[in-house]
């Protein structure tokens, strides 16, 4: 009973930190892709 409850915490903490990796990859990949897009865009909205 430990011994499953103790693999079922395990898989579940490693499928949580698997979603956050994943979270921060997608919103890292999203800043260095789009930040420039997004800088040039405020930048017009400023010096308009």
């Amino acid at each position: 009973m430990p011994k499953a409850l103790i693999s079922m915490s395990a898989r579940g903490i490693n499928n949580y930190t698997h979603r956050c990796a994943l979270l921060f990859r997608l919103t890292t990949g999203m800043n260095f892709g789009e930040m420039a897009v997004f800088q040039a865009k405020s930048d017009d909205l400023l010096s308009a």
